[in-house]
């Protein structure tokens, strides 16, 4: 049996011949349950009453069970396992690369599903690129027995037993980013990943760092968020460190981060992640994901306006393509909570479906989508059938447990020995969010700013009201690009412009669609390349090899 531990600031723990490997917000907190129990359900209960995330791995060669692991219901600290070839013994790790590397190219199969997964999310939603390595899922646990397969049990949702209003949540999460920021206050090797934003400046006030980073390039459409991040600096009062990159080496970039994460990327903001920490000398970064998938989108705040417009939506036909807009939403929210074409089933979703339908069949689209909604009614149940509030509350929860971009951005961070603190997704945020109603939880009406008269609607306000109280001069209101690079100008002439030149197109782009991939903007065209540079670089690579932090155990 071999664990390949990538993650610096994991936790091992020995005794008796059994290994404790231990990922999450607190890891201490976690080894005081396996010193006090030294069970692995008991640890499993104790760790359901910490508000925190985790993951926990138990290596026991020679017992009946021979591996056990847990994530917790929020934990974004991934367990992959599988069985290496020749010998058939069992491989753990926390990071699809390392687990990967132990595979000869010839036994790591690409499943059909993949196709439409990637074309349609960008990525494999709680899934991994090859049959051979699964992903143990939010609140499941792994029991591997001797002369047996794996099997996973779903043993932990959250709990959520009462109705909250809006000022209470306020309070609560208050009170947790305070027991966080405390935890790293004193410690100079943590510093602020800051956007600019208000989940990463939000952050800021609490960690009240003596630094923060932040990454960008060049490219002119970048510059305010490069201006975002400065002013939230100031602000806060910290010693920013922003790093500027060339445009024109946007792709070198690129290729080194999926180099690093072992995966392709579903968004360009997972390159700039893994620019701050390989460029930065810091041990640990604040990150601020995951808080629009658990307090609003800018989807909710044109729902929001739906439900009281959409009358005078199908009364007056639309005349700009705002109003189009608000007329689709509207529509989209009257259907059915679980339809296909509703407004929740669609979250997390920017391509252009037609187009994916045409390629690889609108039944498999819908099945897809299907699944990631199974997923996810599994952890959390419906809302309510129709109507904002119940699309508002399932859409963002398809968003939240089938997150991409937490993933890539951590395993960036472990392949340059480095940690990311994300507090968003600690159990007492996710469960503090699903207690208020949901027609309260994402966005209320709000005196526009004099720059915007239109922007009657603040989505994720909890948040921002929160910021303002802490840190009065921020302003709240202004409008966020969340901190997304031009990659439509970079594939039409900029520096992925000859991409496909470079890497073949993904043999699953049938003929008849290969021009309008290989000519293509949108993010159909992104995702096929970032599938690309993957497979030639990592996926049918046979000299990959774990990354460079990786500690490895062999039992």
């Amino acid at each position: 049996m071999t664990a390949l531990v990538a993650n610096p600031a994991a936790v091992h723990v020995a005794a008796d011949g059994v290994d404790w490997i231990v990922s999450g917000s607190w890891p201490f907190r976690a080894v005081d349950a396996i010193e006090a129990v030294d069970d692995f359900d008991a640890v499993v209960e104790r760790l359901q009453g910490l508000p925190g995330e985790y993951s926990v791995i138990r290596l026991a060669a020679g017992g009946p069970v021979p591996l056990q692991a847990y994530r917790s219901i929020t934990s974004t600290y991934d367990v992959f396992y599988g069985r290496r070839p020749g010998d058939d013994a069992i491989v753990v790790g926390d990071h699809f690369r390392n687990v990967l590397s132990t595979l000869p190219v010839a036994d790591r199969t690409v499943p059909p599903s993949t196709a439409v997964d990637h074309l349609l999310f960008g990525g494999r939603p709680n899934g991994t690129y090859v049959e051979e390595i699964r992903r143990l899922g939010h609140g499941e646990t792994l029991a591997w027995r001797a002369g047996s397969g794996p099997v996973t049990t779903l043993v932990d949702t959250p709990a959520v037993d009462e109705v909250i209003d809006p000022a209470t949540a306020m309070r609560r999460l208050d009170a947790y980013l305070e027991e966080v920021g405390e935890s790293y206050r004193d410690d100079p090797s943590t510093v602020t990943m800051l956007s600019g934003g208000v989940d990463s400046t939000l952050l800021g006030t609490y960690a009240r760092s003596e630094a923060s980073v932040s990454a960008g390039f060049d490219s002119p459409e970048f510059a305010f968020e490069v201006d975002y991040a400065t002013t939230a600096s100031d602000l806060l009062g910290t010693d920013h460190e922003p790093l500027l990159f060339r445009e024109d080496a946007f792709l070198t970039h690129l290729e080194a981060a999926i180099d690093a994460t072992g995966q392709p990327l579903p968004l360009p903001q997972g390159v700039l992640v893994a620019l701050a920490v390989s460029e930065t000398p810091h041990q640990s970064y604040l990150n601020g994901t995951l808080a629009d998938d658990l307090f609003g989108t800018g989807a909710a705040a044109l729902a929001y306006l739906g439900r009281f417009l959409g009358p005078a939506c199908r009364v007056f036909p639309p005349v700009s393509w705002e109003a189009q807009a608000l007329a689709s939403t509207a529509e989209r929210i009257r259907r059915p909570v679980t339809a296909p074409d509703g407004a929740a089933m669609n979250f997390g979703i920017h391509v252009d479906q037609d187009q994916v339908g045409e390629m690889v069949g609108a039944a498999a689209v819908e099945a897809r989508k299907r699944r990631r909604l199974d997923y996810t009614l599994r952890r959390v149940p419906e809302n309510g059938r129709v109507g904002y509030g119940a699309h508002m509350h399932l859409g963002h929860c398809l968003a939240y447990f089938n997150d991409l971009t937490l993933t890539n951005q951590r395993h960036a961070a472990f392949a340059h020995g480095k940690s990311l603190l994300t507090p968003y997704a600690g159990r007492a945020v996710l469960e503090t969010s699903l207690a208020i109603r949901p027609d309260d939880r994402y966005a209320r009406l709000s005196v526009p700013p004099r720059d915007h008269p239109t922007q009657w609607v603040l989505h994720k306000y909890l948040l921002k009201d929160l910021l303002h109280r802490r840190l009065p001069d921020y302003p709240t209101k202004q409008r966020k690009g969340q901190s997304l690079l031009p990659t439509g100008r970079y594939l039409e002439d900029g520096p992925l412009a000859d991409v496909f030149d470079r890497y073949a197109l993904p043999s699953f782009v049938p003929w008849e669609h290969r021009s309008l991939v290989r000519d293509g903007t949108e993010e159909l065209s992104w995702y096929a390349a970032n599938y690309a540079i993957w497979r030639d670089r990592v996926h049918e690579n046979d000299d990959l090899e774990p990354v460079a932090s990786t500690v490895v155990l062999e039992r």
